[in-house]
């Protein structure tokens, strides 16, 4: 086996990395990310990676080093990439004479261990480079860092490395120039043969579902399966498909899309909190995360026409974090899955759903903020905001009718159309709490069995101004 010179990859980890593994497709263009894994290859051609790198002569003269680049977006499944070439790599070193190196960025020593390596050492031997994002300096002085990094891969026989989507600037990445990315630094040049793994589309999702739960465990597939058609953008995530087990342990039937992002946040907020060893500060870390990233999308909202877009800065963040009180160093958000950092500073949530997802959590527990903002539509935030509606509807038992009809309608058979012109509701029992009326925006009177109530004071009581006790005991409801 090749060398590992990482205290974050050992023979375990390279094992685990090949289980349910389902190979690496790539694409010589940007992948859109923000459609269904059905369109994601519409107008791309895509091929497995692995043949690329593996069949092949490696008959390495101590010729000019060989960079490539594979860019992939955040979870898309570069790391389990660069492990299986490892792997795989490692058993061609027996019958081909060449070495082997992987290292990993996030690895304060890996500069020390590559400086090791002779010249007549490197002219044999293939350096695979995991994560050059995660490098722990590049973000204090990105060009002096990138040049650092780049000496020292000089004199390989060839340098694969892997890398977040977007993180070089776009004069770097050349997205007009297909297969090349070219890093300046004063006199020197360097040219990346450029790589993009694909998306998982629907046939690669069906296999690592059949890999991961035995032919026998039919109702885990079933329930996997509906999860995926629930939140079908993030499942082309190899990342998140990891997170099956997890979802469909804390709640097997997820009737609503939101209900997915929710404990996906769980989720991720939970590993972070574990990566940095700050199990011991859960509740605080927890909390001040939660109400972070909420602050971070209403945020970018707020200012996205005047920054052009969904994004906030380093700077920005700080000042965030600072106003808030949030006691989470903006570090811990460098190195993360849920925001990516590019090359020019700039934030932005890895998926433009987990964004509205989160606005239409603020906007659901504050349609107030709504009004304030003068709130234009996003169509995964409105999808959203319906589910969260219905999702406190559902309790409700009782009829309704709509400012179009004068008849009234059982409540559990409401449709998600009608709930905007919902005008009159008749309750069987007291609701626990009166906000979940709040799903009815144009409600002008309410029954509860005999008692009667409509107007401002029907508005109070949905805003909690005031309680249905101290309405019955002021002789307010009609009867």
């Amino acid at each position: 086996m090749g060398k590992i010179f990482s205290p974050y990859f050992d023979e375990k980890t390279i094992k685990q990395a090949a289980n349910n593994y389902v190979p690496t497709q790539c694409q010589n263009i940007t992948p859109k990310m923000d459609i269904s894994p059905e369109q994601s290859h519409a107008f791309t051609t895509k091929r497995p990676i692995m043949p690329f790198f593996l069949d092949r002569k490696f008959d390495f003269k101590g010729e000019e080093t060989s960079y490539y680049m594979v860019l992939a977006d955040v979870g898309m499944g570069k790391t389990t990439f660069m492990l299986n070439l490892f792997s795989q790599l490692s058993k061609l070193m027996k019958t081909h004479d060449f070495n082997l190196v992987l290292v990993y960025s996030g690895h304060a020593e890996t500069l020390n261990e590559i400086d090791k390596i002779t010249l007549e050492e490197r002219k044999k031997t293939i350096l695979l480079w995991d994560a050059l994002d995660e490098d722990y300096r590049i973000w204090s002085n990105y060009k002096a860092r990138i040049k650092r990094i780049l000496k020292s891969t000089e004199g390989f026989a060839e340098v694969i490395m892997t890398c977040r989507t977007h993180f070089f600037t776009q004069e770097e990445e050349n997205i007009h120039e297909l297969g090349v990315l070219t890093i300046h630094n004063e006199d020197e040049t360097y040219r990346f043969r450029k790589i993009y793994i694909s998306p998982f589309d629907s046939s690669d999702i069906n296999k690592y579902i059949n890999k991961k739960y035995p032919f026998y465990s039919i109702q885990k597939k079933r329930t996997a399966r509906k999860i995926v058609q629930k939140a079908p953008n993030l499942m082309v995530r190899p990342m998140l498909l990891k997170n099956l087990d997890y979802l469909i342990e804390e709640q097997p039937n997820y009737q609503y899309m939101f209900l997915i992002y929710e404990q996906l946040m769980k989720a991720w907020i939970t590993r972070e909190a574990k990566k940095r060893h700050l199990e011991s500060e859960g509740t605080v870390f927890t909390n001040d995360m939660h109400k972070f990233i909420r602050l971070i999308a209403l945020d970018m909202y707020r200012n996205h026409q005047k920054r052009s877009g969904f994004f906030i800065s380093e700077s920005q963040l700080e000042n965030l974090a600072v106003k808030h009180q949030i006691r989470i160093s903006i570090p811990y958000l460098k190195i993360g899955a849920l925001l990516n950092r590019t090359a020019k500073g700039k934030f932005a949530f890895s998926h433009q759903s987990v964004l509205e997802y989160l606005l239409a959590v603020i906007f659901f527990e504050k349609p107030s903020l709504m009004d304030k903002l003068s709130i234009f539509s996003l169509k995964i935030m409105d999808s959203f905001l319906e589910e969260m509606y219905l999702a406190q509807i559902d309790g409700l038992a009782g009829k309704y009718r709509t400012i179009h009809e004068a008849n009234y309608f059982n409540l559990k058979n409401l449709q998600i159309n009608d709930r905007l012109f919902v005008s009159d509701v008749n309750l069987e029992e007291i609701p626990s709490d009166f906000s979940i009326l709040k799903g009815f925006p144009r409600l002008r009177s309410l029954w509860i069995g005999n008692d009667f109530i409509e107007g401002e004071m029907l508005l109070s009581l949905i805003r909690g101004e005031v309680s249905w006790a101290e309405i019955k005991n002021l002789s307010l409801v009609k009867v």
